[in-house]
């Protein structure tokens, strides 16, 4: 699955030598949500693809988009299956565009939308986003039309990654980790809606690296917090 611009293009290796073929099986012409939006990026093509993702959400196979626009859309990926199968049957009417492919999530995050993060068994999805927030939803374990929203704020600049834990050391997906463009890192408590860590910058400062240990030069505020005495701390390095 390739994006371009604000369609999804479907490529299948063919059987048995697992060759893509040089055009599609299927292109996805991307639906938008409702109301009047704008890019961050291209303020001409504002429904442009930021992010994809294949994963679980429970036992279904999805594959998830995130929009400049601030969109992010759901497809579950065997509906996709059977629209390439449909359009290997003789005389079939569909075209390459899959307008017969359904969505199953459609939401809008309020800006550019980049980080995408799914709890498999859990079932929550955690989007990121210029907003400096990020967005989890969370589905009902029989239906994935019932589902429940909540806005996490108090970051401090743009966030282009979030992450659940996966590997069965949270199997509630209560802990949730994002990092924004400054490199701070956040982990949140899903239960109680509060940040338990800020850590300031995890990555190397390009002054520092440049200079071989020379003193920074950068003007960059930043904020630690203590969790347990509810203080915090600001200071320029």
């Amino acid at each position: 699955m390739i994006a371009i611009g604000d369609e999804i293009w479907v490529y299948q290796p063919t059987y048995p030598v697992q060759k893509l073929g040089g055009e599609p099986s299927l292109k996805l012409r991307l639906p938008k949500s409702s109301g009047v939006k704008t890019g961050d990026l291209d303020p001409d093509h504002p429904h442009n693809v930021n992010h994809l993702v294949v994963t679980f959400l429970g036992i279904e196979e999805i594959f998830l988009v995130t929009c400049d626009d601030g969109d992010v859309l759901g497809f579950q990926t065997y509906e996709i299956q059977q629209a390439i199968e449909r359009r290997r049957e003789p005389d079939c009417p569909e075209t390459i565009y899959g307008s017969d492919v359904r969505h199953f999530f459609l939401e809008n995050v309020g800006k550019s939308a980049w980080g995408l993060a799914v709890h498999t068994e859990a079932r929550k999805i955690a989007v990121s986003s210029n907003t400096h927030c990020v967005m989890v939803f969370e589905f009902g374990l029989a239906r994935k039309d019932e589902q429940t929203a909540y806005t996490l704020s108090g970051q401090l600049d743009n966030i282009p990654c979030v992450t659940f834990c996966n590997t069965g050391e949270d199997p509630d997906g209560r802990f949730l980790a994002c990092g924004d463009i400054m490199g701070i890192v956040y982990i949140w408590d899903l239960h109680l809606r509060k940040i338990l860590l800020e850590k300031d910058r995890v990555g190397f400062c390009a002054t520092n690296f440049k200079g071989h240990g020379q003193k920074c030069g950068c003007s960059i505020s930043y904020r630690r917090t203590y969790p347990h005495s509810g203080q915090s701390s600001h200071f320029i390095r």
